[in-house]
Parts: C-alpha cells; structure tokens; sequence
C-alpha cells in the first residue's frame, strides 16, 4: 500500500540480505532513473500486452500444429479449425487496452464537434486540405482528393486514364506535393513524353505537340526549344515514376518510404 520508491522498498528488503548481493540502495536508484517516464507509461503497456498476445498465439499455434498431428480419429479437420478459431478468438477479445484516439476511434458525440469545426472553418474562408485533380471543374464537383478517398479512374482503352492521372500527378506536385506514378503497363519514358505533350498542350493552339510524334522522330527544328522549355520547367516538379510491374502494396509502400528518405518528402 505505499509507494513504489528506493526508499521504502530498500526499507522493506533491508532484512533481506540478496539487496546487498545485487547491491544495496544504490542499485535499487539505479533502478529509478533507469525507469521510463510516466507519460510514456500508455506506451509501454501496449508494448508489453502486445508481447503477452504473440506468447498466447505462439502457444495456440504449437497446440493447433500438435492436435493435427496427433487427433483421434473421430476428430474432423473442420472440428480442429473450429476449436481454434474459438481460441484465437478469446486471445483477440482479450487483446491489449481500450480503444482511443490512436486506434483512429472517436466517440460519435465526440467526433460531431469536428464536423461543426470544418462548417466554422469554411465561412471563415478556410477550406478542407485536398489534393487537386488538374480539371477545376472537378475539383470544384468533388472538392479535390481528400484524405480517406479512394478515387478509381475507370474506362476503356484509349479513353484518357492515363491523361487524367498524369493530369492529377502533375496538379498533385504543382501544388508541393509529391506524386509517385507506378505504372504497369507503359515504360517510364512514354510516361514523361506523354507529360511533356500535355504540359505543352493549348487548347487554342494550331500547331500543337503530339504524344506520337515522340514515337515517330517527327520533329521541326522549333520543337526543340519547346521541348526544352517543358523539360526545364517540369523538372522542378517533385514527380517519381516507377514502372516496375507486378508490384504489391506493400512493395509500393517500400518504394515511397525510399522515396521519402531520399528526397525528404
């Protein structure tokens, strides 16, 4: 019932002669300053209760791998499976402490508040942080790419994706922030033709830049200082290609933490 301090825990040890073995109030100080700090406390719980879960699923994969080695014959595969599953079910139920904030959980009563903050945010003329698309129709339609959107660019072949998101990667760096492009199908390099065209593209313009002329070598000699023009200016722009197909998510994830280290954003 007292204090868990050098002090009354060496007053309740002193009898005890294994403190002076391990080497008397001093070493149980050392043992203070040594401890983590109080407000880190949450933490390490979550560290140490998520420990305590892998030795319990450690446990029910060693006892699951023994029973289907070893069940009595009138114990079916599905009996096993069901067996185990109630288990890894309690081991779940039991799994670490409350939810809050950093489960991403907010009470719904709570969370109203934010929505109210978004409405008083807006008349004061400050808009919901988005991502632009490069078509300013559609940004004003959908207000941009926000976070927690997942946005599928859907069409036949031939029908302008590619354009869109070369559009959006541009829109996206234009705006400071960074745009990985993993493409599947296309090399890098009819990726950066296809955004050379497009930045040169005016919609007025008689004489425009074609994508297939890259394709074909058919230029005239003023192509080329139009051309350098867009190279120079699309070379500040924080654009990353990757053209490697077959990539997972988790292999993606790899590439932009990669790319975040290199370039630092």
């Amino acid at each position: 019932g007292k204090a868990a301090n050098f002090v009354n825990v060496g007053a309740a040890l002193k009898p005890d002669p294994g403190l002076e073995e391990v080497g008397g109030n001093g070493y149980l100080r050392g043992l203070c300053r040594s401890a983590p700090q109080l407000p880190n406390v949450r933490d390490y719980v979550r560290i140490i209760a998520d420990l305590a879960m892998r030795r319990e699923l450690v446990r029910a994969g060693e006892d699951l791998v023994s029973l289907a080695c070893s069940a009595p014959a009138d114990m079916t595969s599905p009996g096993i499976i069901a067996e185990h599953a109630e288990r890894i079910s309690k081991i779940e139920a039991n799994a670490g402490p409350a939810l809050d904030d950093r489960d991403g959980y907010v009470p719904f009563a709570e969370g109203l508040a934010f929505e109210v903050k978004l409405v008083e945010d807006a008349l004061n003329g400050i808009r919901p942080d988005a991502v632009p698309t490069g078509l300013e129709e559609l940004d004003r339609t959908t207000g941009g790419l926000q976070a927690g959107d997942f946005a599928i660019y859907a069409g036949r072949p031939g029908m302008g994706k590619t354009l869109l998101m070369t559009t959006t990667a541009k829109a996206c760096a234009k705006d400071d922030r960074p745009a990985i492009f993993f493409e599947y199908e296309m090399s890098a390099a009819q990726l950066r033709q296809r955004l050379i065209a497009d930045h040169l593209y005016r919609l007025k313009e008689r004489n425009p830049l074609e994508y297939k002329q890259f394709r074909s070598g058919r230029f005239d000699p003023a192509d080329f200082d139009r051309i350098y023009n867009a190279t120079e200016e699309l070379r500040a722009l924080p654009i990353h290609i990757i053209d490697r197909g077959g990539l997972t998510v988790q292999q993606m994830t790899v590439q932009a933490d990669r790319i975040l280290q290199k370039y630092g954003k």
